[in-house]
């Protein structure tokens, strides 16, 4: 894991394509580590997500889409196995939600952002300060 956290650090010292680029390559590691080396699927959750992130911040909303989509597909699969996944679940609403947001389609932003909160008051609690970063 030093070596992804490494490669994180990297990427958010580069310019917007560049952190696409380090995160198409994060993808391949991680897809590699999961499918054959049969790492945590958790590591494939957070690849998706992170380069889905990457597209959002460079505008690209169709790629961003897709692999926040996965990246939700794959993290709820996981649920019943690690409790993280559901923290970082509302993660994944509140990207997609900005993610929508940004691309101008304000009803299903809504309708993510309110998921996201709900999840993450229920995970969290009421007064909890990471609701309002969503």
């Amino acid at each position: 894991m030093d070596r992804s956290k490494s490669l994180d650090e990297y990427a958010l010292s580069q310019d917007p394509s560049g952190v696409i680029h380090v995160r198409v390559q994060q993808l391949a590691l991680a897809k590699l580590l999961v499918n054959v080396h049969k790492k945590d699927l958790f590591l494939l959750v957070t690849t998706y997500a992170k380069l889905g992130e990457a597209y959002l911040a460079s505008s690209y909303f169709e790629q961003a889409l897709d692999h926040l989509t996965t990246a939700l597909k794959l993290n709820g699969s996981l649920f019943s196995q690690l409790d993280a996944t559901k923290q970082y679940h509302s993660t994944i609403l509140t990207l997609l939600g900005n993610c929508y947001l940004e691309a101008g389609n304000f009803k299903d932003a809504l309708s993510l952002l309110e998921k996201s909160l709900k999840m993450n008051r229920q995970i969290m609690g009421e007064k909890h300060e990471s609701n309002g970063k969503i």
